[in-house]
């Protein structure tokens, strides 16, 4: 499972063009290389801010379900 902040301090322009979409190219490169190590291998994704914890999507070796759900 991946951990991804989307809190309001996400949203800094100190990371060209956000720190949102910074982590959200980590998480992208992070989960490729992940999901093609090993056919078995899958990947979740859920975020941290708010009130609780939030998943986006269960562990998957879909990589465009996991890619989709960041945007």
């Amino acid at each position: 499972m991946i951990c991804i902040d989307n809190s309001e301090w996400m949203r800094n322009g100190d990371y060209s063009p956000s720190r949102f979409q910074a982590q959200a190219d980590a998480v992208s490169l992070i989960c490729g290389a992940k999901t093609q190590s090993n056919p078995e291998n899958t990947v979740g994704i859920l975020t941290m801010a708010g009130k609780g914890v939030r998943v986006l999507t269960t562990p998957t070796s879909d990589l465009g379900k996991i890619l989709a759900c960041m945007h």
